[in-house]
């Protein structure tokens, strides 16, 4: 399929062409490519500052079934990642090996390595 990336952005794009490569046939929601987006300034939704914020926005992604932050049909997730989680449930559900792609600092990208190495992913850092 053809999608004009001026109407769409990078992320846009990715998504929609991850899912027209189905990997798993009995299974066609299933993706070689998940994205997981965090908003590490938003609070929780268990902070209770935040949970009337949260409810719309899941409301929002439920009645339009893409984030309304992103645009995404990958749903913006609020607070820092729990990176423990983030991996057992990448391991859980995992069709295969698992490369993990990361852009961001230094700290983090050894911290996410660790993670890799303990759960056999591989690991690959871009670096600008």
């Amino acid at each position: 399929a053809v999608v004009s990336t001026q109407s769409t952005g990078l992320m846009t794009q990715l998504e929609i062409d991850a899912r027209e490569i189905t990997v798993d046939k009995e299974n066609p929601d299933a993706s070689f490519l998940d994205l997981h987006m965090y908003m590490t300034s938003a609070l929780r939704k268990s902070d209770v500052k935040a949970v009337g914020l949260q409810i719309a926005l899941e409301l929002m992604h439920e009645k339009k079934n893409k984030d309304v932050i992103t645009g995404l049909k990958a749903r913006t997730k609020a607070g820092r990642p729990v990176w423990k989680e983030v991996f057992a449930d990448l391991d859980k559900n995992k069709k295969g090996k698992v490369t993990v792609f990361f852009c961001g600092s230094p700290i983090l990208a050894q911290v996410i390595n660790n993670y890799c190495n303990q759960f056999g992913f591989r690991f690959k850092a871009e670096k600008f």
